[in-house]
């Protein structure tokens, strides 16, 4: 049984082929991308649930609860990902680019 190479694919193709897909979401690991699977019923009601506890947490404070539609950039760790939530306060949304930026995840 052989192994076939994995393509490496760098991260502006990956946004490029990202942009054009409409029927499905891939997450992107140093030079890897990985198709992501649909959620099921419970999963997308325990994440609205914790989305809505979050936001109201957080109302006081300058921060934003986003859902599993917003790509997330970690350039530390050369990836990019669509988690189901992502709470933060120091991210960098670019005009014209599909992926918000952590500088510094936790």
């Amino acid at each position: 049984m052989s192994l076939q190479p994995k393509p490496y694919y760098s991260f502006e193709d990956y946004l490029a082929a990202e942009r054009e897909s409409t029927d499905a979401k891939h997450e992107y690991v140093a030079g890897q991308v990985f198709a992501m699977a649909g959620a099921s019923f419970n999963h997308n009601l325990i994440t609205a649930n914790l989305a809505g506890e979050l936001r109201q947490q957080l109302k006081s404070r300058p921060c934003t609860v986003l859902s599993s539609d917003m790509c997330l950039r970690v350039l530390t760790a050369d990836a990019c990902a669509y988690p189901d939530r992502c709470e933060a306060g120091a991210l960098t949304a670019r005009p014209r680019h599909p992926c918000a930026i952590a500088r510094n995840p936790l």
